[in-house]
């Protein structure tokens, strides 16, 4: 017998042996499984109930192992932790939220108040607007009343300064014939003429006006585009006795200057061009000298033949005669007190 084969250490060492092989191979496994994927969700698997002689599947469970089935995916498994997570989440977005909504609430219930305070304003100065336009129409009505008033009285004065000069008739629309010729510049008879002329304007009642000079030729105002021929008179209007047309008048009357002959009868039926007149006032300081040249015969007789024409072709018209100067000479008071007959009207010495 080998002494090798019964010697007690030999077993021993055999049995070691194993027993480290085994250590080793146990620290492989634990190194093993320790280095292996770990399942992060759990997996659903489809469950089968019986329900007498019918199979029914029911909701898929769910279960922490991984699913044997090829091709099949992990579903992961709500929890509590979550859905109170997100809840949470909603309740700071919310809370948030209204935060903001209350901060823009106070803001348009600020800009709210100042909006109505706004519209109060707004509404009191409508009604000081309203007072005033009453307070103003009131004074217009005052006004207006006032202006009848002062109106009416000028009327009543203009009447009765008509009445007082004795110049009968209307004198809504009238024509004034001025002489201009040499002897008007005589002893201011021009200057006197020029203002009496315009005093009547003034305060006469008369409503339209127009202006005729006769000298060495005859103008008017307004201005004459082209006499009208003698078959046809009335042809030009009389113009309103404006504060415009009256300046215009006066103007004309201070820039000129008497010269030339004394043409009345060219001068009357100048005026006769004009539609509407109911008066003409006819200012001289002497008898007619001239007329045109293509008519023939004696100067006065002219005078009254165009006076006489002129009023007897409209019923209410008159002549006025003003005398100006040393009208009672000779026989120029007669031509005078003639021609205001024959028109008429009245004779004025000035």
């Amino acid at each position: 017998m080998s002494s090798d084969a019964g010697e007690p250490g030999y077993e021993e060492s055999n049995w070691i042996s194993m027993v480290d092989l085994m250590l080793v191979v146990l620290c492989l496994g634990i190194v093993f499984l320790s280095a292996a994927p770990q399942p992060d969700a759990q997996v659903a698997s489809r469950v089968t109930v019986s329900q007498g002689d019918q199979t029914v599947d029911t909701q898929p469970t769910y279960s922490s192992a991984p699913s044997s089935i090829p091709g099949e995916h992990t579903v992961p498994v709500p929890t509590p932790e979550m859905f109170w997570g997100q809840i949470h989440a909603l309740e700071d977005e919310i809370g948030t939220l209204t935060t903001q909504l209350q901060a823009s609430s106070a803001v348009i219930a600020g800009q709210g108040a100042q909006i109505f305070k706004l519209g109060g304003e707004v509404e009191r100065l409508t009604g000081v607007v309203r007072a005033n336009d009453i307070a103003i129409a009131a004074k217009d009505g005052s006004i207006e009343s006032l202006r009848g008033r002062i109106s009416l009285q000028s009327d009543v004065e203009a009447q009765l300064r008509q009445e007082l000069l004795g110049l009968e008739g209307s004198m809504n629309s009238v024509v004034f014939v001025v002489d201009r010729s040499a002897s008007m510049a005589q002893s201011g008879r021009w200057d006197s003429a020029v203002k009496t002329v315009l005093d009547w304007i003034e305060h006469l009642p008369i409503k339209k006006v127009a202006l005729v000079t006769f000298g060495g030729d005859v103008e008017t105002v307004p201005e004459e585009i082209g006499a009208s021929p003698a078959w046809r008179p009335d042809t030009r209007e009389i113009p309103d006795a404006s504060v415009e047309h009256r300046r215009r008048l006066a103007t004309f009357l201070r820039e000129l200057k008497p010269s030339g002959a004394t043409r009345t009868a060219d001068g009357l039926r100048r005026a006769m061009d004009f539609r509407g007149a109911d008066a003409f006032i006819l200012f001289t300081d002497g008898a007619p000298d001239s007329f045109d040249g293509g008519r023939s015969g004696d100067p006065r007789e002219q005078v009254m033949m165009v006076i006489s024409q002129w009023v007897s072709a409209a019923p209410g018209r008159r002549v006025h005669v003003v005398g100006i100067g040393d009208y009672f000479k000779g026989s120029m008071r007669d031509f005078l007190l003639n021609a205001a007959k024959a028109g008429s009207g009245t004779f004025i010495g000035r």
